[in-house]
């Protein structure tokens, strides 16, 4: 029998102070991280420029300022995810299974895991494809000349984007151990995944083969996350089987 915290009614201001302290715990580590992406920014610029092949240019007196601040803050978004998320669970915490709660370190060490690969497939994958896209239109009468306000904007919704988007497996994961997901309803829903992910790599990239570099991660993970799902559920339903019989 799945075992869940025994629930105690709180004031509802007591949520909202556990709240606000979680909160602070994720604008904490937001602010570590971009403290140590401000004292990295050079070597991070100059990673971040690799795929673009070339220099970028900044037109105002507090232009490099702003490249140096904007890494700074995309560090601190791309380390505070995975806190986000763990803080999100710790909050659910009371509605949780026994089971998953023990699995808390767990969470946060694949959160991290999945951050990095989906920040490892942007950035090797996804944004040079989409760059070399763009690349085409320019001629010998149209060069481009990039300020580094508009590559950082475009290079941060890949980086934090495919982030987010790795989640989705750990997010389903945690979503099944409290209300369990039928394999059929998800599999109901893949026509929906399918389009979505299509738009939004028609939206990235309308180049028709990299439109399909972008929408594949997200449909293979959704396929990974239900088969994950059902072997999880058949697993849960095998355990309590064996424990009706031997009882």
């Amino acid at each position: 029998m799945k075992k869940t915290p025994q629930l105690v009614k709180k004031p509802f201001a007591h949520h909202l102070l556990e709240l606000r302290m979680r909160l602070l715990w994720v604008v904490a580590i937001f602010i570590i991280g971009s403290v140590i992406g401000y004292f990295f920014s050079n070597p991070l610029i100059t990673v971040i420029l690799y795929p673009l092949h070339q220099s970028v240019y900044y037109t105002s007196p507090i232009g490099g300022f702003n490249v140096v601040m904007t890494i700074s803050l995309l560090v601190g978004i791309l380390t505070a995810i995975p806190m986000l998320l763990y803080q999100s669970f710790l909050f659910a915490k009371p509605l949780l299974p026994v089971s998953l709660i023990r699995k808390a370190p767990w969470v946060i060490f694949f959160s991290f895991f999945l951050l990095l690969i989906g920040i490892l497939f942007a950035y090797f994958v996804a944004l040079p494809a989409s760059l070399h896209f763009f690349a085409k239109f320019s001629t010998s009468e149209v060069k481009s000349l990039i300020s580094a306000n508009d590559y950082l904007s475009f290079v941060t919704r890949y980086l934090v984007g495919f982030g987010i988007l790795f989640q989705l497996p750990l997010i389903l994961l945690i979503i099944n151990s409290v209300i369990p997901l039928s394999f059929i309803v998800l599999l109901s829903m893949q026509r929906y995944v399918i389009v979505g992910a299509f738009l939004m790599g028609a939206i990235l990239s309308p180049d028709p083969f990299n439109m399909f570099l972008m929408a594949g991660p997200i449909i293979f993970l959704f396929y990974l996350s239900v088969i994950l799902i059902l072997v999880v559920n058949n697993r849960k339903r095998g355990i309590k089987k064996r424990r009706k019989n031997n009882s």
